[in-house]
């Protein structure tokens, strides 16, 4: 059994540290063991939210996601950012790539994107983009 620094143990869901003479350089640990693939996702969103609402994925995946929108305004689709704090010199937020951006489309339009899942693991909130919309979901990167 590796021993690991207290700060390891709160990271060791998303980041893994390494226990070198480095002092704990940043290792990402994937937890189930499976890593890409390419999926194709049909998302539709309308005036209550999105459907479905949590797409799982693996990480560095590549993706196809279409979204429909059934709203009665423009939507759009975005995914935020998720926090990684932590003190082995990883980056303090894992992000999915600019391509993943739909700006809003009218009503009964569709927008195609393609891009590619971040490495981290963990539940990513998407959104709409329309100013003060809670139309939300999530993408769970395993």
């Amino acid at each position: 059994m590796t021993r690991r620094p207290l700060p390891c143990l709160a990271l060791a869901i998303v980041l893994g540290c390494s226990d070198d003479e480095a002092g704990g350089a940043c290792e990402l640990e994937d937890l189930d063991g499976i890593i890409g693939g390419a999926y194709t996702f049909a998302l539709h969103v309308d005036d209550i939210g999105f459907e479905p609402r949590v797409i799982a994925v693996q990480n560095t995946a590549e993706i196809t996601l279409t979204l429909t929108n059934d709203a009665s305004t423009t939507s759009g689709f975005s995914i935020d950012c998720l926090a990684t704090p932590n003190q082995d010199g990883c980056p303090a937020q894992s992000c999915f790539p600019d391509s993943h951006l739909i700006a809003p489309v009218a009503p009964g339009a569709s927008a195609t994107v393609h891009f590619r899942v971040p490495e981290v693991e963990g539940i990513y909130s998407f959104r709409a983009l329309a100013e003060d919309d809670l139309r939300t979901g999530q993408i769970v990167v395993q």
